[in-house]
């Protein structure tokens, strides 16, 4: 059986912790926190040279993230 949002917490990691799921795939939030430095290291054999954290919010709902947050969000092309 399926764990509410918010009871279920998972980390992994090799050397540290590298990634932190709160909730599951089919709960209402589910959110992802991960070491996008170690990412790069991984999938491109390329460190960027400084700590990088990404978080990410899956929601069954909609809600509200006002312009000012949104063009500071996209605005950042570090990685791109």
């Amino acid at each position: 059986s399926e764990e509410p949002s918010g009871q279920s917490k998972r980390a992994y990691g090799v050397r540290q912790v590298e990634s932190v799921y709160f909730g599951t795939r089919k709960s209402k939030n589910y959110i992802r926190l991960y070491d996008k430095r170690q990412e790069q290291i991984d999938k491109k054999q390329n460190d960027i040279g400084y700590d990088l954290w990404r978080l990410e919010l899956e929601s069954k709902e909609s809600f509200y993230a006002s312009s000012a947050l949104y063009e500071k969000i996209s605005s950042n092309n570090d990685l791109q």
